[in-house]
């Protein structure tokens, strides 16, 4: 199974699209929540495979050779087959590498925080753990794409359109004129002027972001969250 295949599961998709929805924000929250489904739709079964023992001192391209043949093993094996590389500390105690196959093809490499020899458990709980943060950031961007392109359907932008009381990080700008509309990504490039000088900004941002807000004198205030640079 690819990457693609994981992020076409709608079972994970749903509780990814649910946890947000709950406006769940902080990571290891997200996690907690998501990780009922995860353990149902994919679980992990372990296949320990042998340590690689490597002595202090050795050639840091025998290590690298070591290891790619051990991520050749694994990769073999099904989601759960993993593996410790133990490598001998010169002052004594070891360094570890834990390795680890997701079943997507990739496998998985931590060497920080194991102040201990990991157990499968922890490991299991970084993989799944970069998973769900990998699949939550393609979720977000999926829905901000999909913001900006309504956007940019709901606003009729076009190259050109003129746009007044332009906001950006807290400057004001006059005017901002349609530079170009970028459907692929959902932004848009703005050429901003202030009242009264002849410096011309650009500015590059989500359609998304780009918000109207009525003034006494009935003209829109665009209020941009993004930064301006002088063109």
């Amino acid at each position: 199974m690819t990457t693609a295949q994981l992020l076409s599961q709608t079972a994970l998709r749903a509780v990814v699209e649910q946890t947000l929805d709950a406006k769940v924000f902080y990571q290891d929250e997200f996690a907690r929540s998501c990780r009922p489904a995860w353990d149902a739709a994919l679980p992990v079964t372990e296949h320990r495979f042998p340590d690689l023992m490597q002595a202090a001192g050795i050639a840091l391209d025998v290590q690298k050779e070591q290891v790619g043949r051990l991520k050749e093993t694994l990769a073999a094996a099904g989601r759960g087959a993993w593996a410790l590389v133990r490598r001998a500390k010169p002052t004594g105690g070891e360094w570890y590498l834990t390795l680890i196959h997701d079943g997507f093809g990739e496998v998985h490499g931590r060497t920080d925080g194991w102040n201990d020899v990991p157990t499968f458990g922890a490991v299991v709980d970084r993989m799944v753990g970069m998973e769900i943060y990998h699949f939550r950031h393609v979720v977000e961007a999926d829905r901000a794409h999909a913001a900006s392109a309504a956007a940019i359907a709901s606003m009729r932008l076009k190259v050109g359109m003129r746009l007044r009381n332009v906001r950006v990080a807290g400057t004001t700008y006059s005017t901002a004129i349609v530079q170009s509309v970028h459907p692929e990504s959902g932004a848009v490039t703005l050429n901003l002027t202030k009242r009264g000088s002849p410096k011309r900004y650009a500015a590059t941002i989500p359609a998304a972001r780009l918000a109207g807000e009525p003034s006494p004198q009935r003209s829109p205030t665009v209020i941009v969250n993004g930064t301006a640079r002088a063109a």
